[in-house]
């Protein structure tokens, strides 16, 4: 693929997610991945057969996924350095490193008992606020039209996976 197309690509993308609109419920509270993280949830070590989900994505993302860890890089010496060439004095702070380093959340009552911005890039960064869908999506005849209806985010479009990615990672990204 030549640069240009490339950048094309990524430029529409863009646009997608600009015009990508999350329902969300009329009081979003995010509960955190410890909310995600029992065993009977998605928080076992293996994966089951059982279910339309694995069930060990909690211990995956913890584990393996370098989102969980994406906090913790606000905290060295490299991000302090970008921070201060942006004249930002503390990038673990700051809403422009954190919106993208962590599920960042301004409002404190939107912030559940579990929730902190320590963990990172977590389940709800991507899926949104889970106080609507957290009891009702694991639920006998629960619907994924049921949980986005409840505030879950759409990611079974591919357009709307790639423009949340895109959203954070991108070549021409402000911090770089």
């Amino acid at each position: 693929m030549t640069l240009t197309k490339h950048l094309f690509t990524i430029s529409a993308s863009m646009a997608l997610f600009t015009s990508f609109a999350v329902a969300l419920p009329s009081d979003p509270v995010f509960m955190g991945p410890g909310s995600c993280s029992s065993s009977n949830c998605h928080g076992d070590i293996k994966p089951r057969n059982s279910s339309n989900v694995l069930q060990n994505e909690y211990t995956t993302w913890s584990k393996h996924d370098r989102h969980s860890k994406a906090y913790l890089t606000l905290l060295n010496q490299d991000s302090k350095t970008i921070a201060s060439n942006l004249g930002i004095t503390d990038a673990s702070k700051a809403p422009l490193c954190l919106s993208c380093h962590a599920t960042y959340v301004e409002e404190a009552s939107q912030k559940g008992e579990r929730f902190r911005l320590e963990d990172g890039v977590a389940c709800e960064s991507c899926h949104g606020a889970a106080n609507g869908w957290l009891k009702t999506h694991a639920e006998i005849g629960s619907t994924h039209a049921d949980n986005v209806k409840n505030g879950l985010t759409d990611l079974v479009p591919l357009d709307a996976r790639a423009s949340l990615c895109l959203s954070c990672h991108t070549v021409d990204h402000h911090c770089l």
